[in-house]
C-alpha cells in the first residue's frame, strides 16, 4: 500500500508531493542565495558599473584602484568570495568595501594615509 491510499494512487500521489517539495526547494534556494546576495548599489550614487570601472583605473592611489576594481567584479556579477581570493584578501575585506560604498558612497574607499611618520622620500640628486 502507498502513502496516502490505494497502491496505484498512492504512488502517483507521492511523486506529485516529491516534485512539488523539490520545486519549493529549489525556488527557495534561489530566493535565500538572492537575498544574501551582496550588491553594488550604484543607482543611489548617481553611478553605474562602468563609472566604478572607470575609478578602478584612474583613481590616483593603488589602494584605492584595488578597492574599485573589487566593487567592478562584484557589480558585474562575480561573487566577492572569489574576488576576494582573486586580489589576495579576507572575504570580510571585500564585504566590507562594499558595504562601506553603498552606505557612504564612493568617498567611503578613497584611501587615507594613516597618521605616523610619514613615508620615506628620496633626495634628488645633487646637480
Amino acid at each position: 500500500m502507498g502513502l496516502t491510499g490505494g497502491e496505484g494512487e498512492g504512488k502517483s500521489s507521492f511523486v506529485r508531493w516529491a516534485t512539488a517539495a523539490a520545486s519549493k526547494l529549489a525556488v527557495n534556494r534561489l530566493l535565500w542565495h538572492n537575498a544574501i546576495m551582496l550588491r553594488v548599489d550604484c543607482q543611489k550614487w548617481d553611478q553605474s558599473v562602468d563609472d566604478l570601472g572607470r575609478f578602478a583605473i584612474e583613481a590616483p592611489h593603488r589602494r584605492t584602484r584595488e578597492r574599485f576594481a573589487a566593487l567592478y567584479a562584484v557589480a558585474q556579477g562575480t561573487h566577492a568570495t572569489q574576488v576576494a581570493r582573486q586580489l589576495l584578501r579576507e572575504d570580510e575585506t571585500v564585504h566590507r568595501w562594499v558595504h562601506s560604498y553603498n552606505r557612504q558612497g564612493p568617498q567611503a574607499l578613497i584611501f587615507k594615509r594613516p597618521g605616523g611618520r610619514p613615508p620615506f622620500a628620496r633626495r634628488s640628486p645633487p646637480p
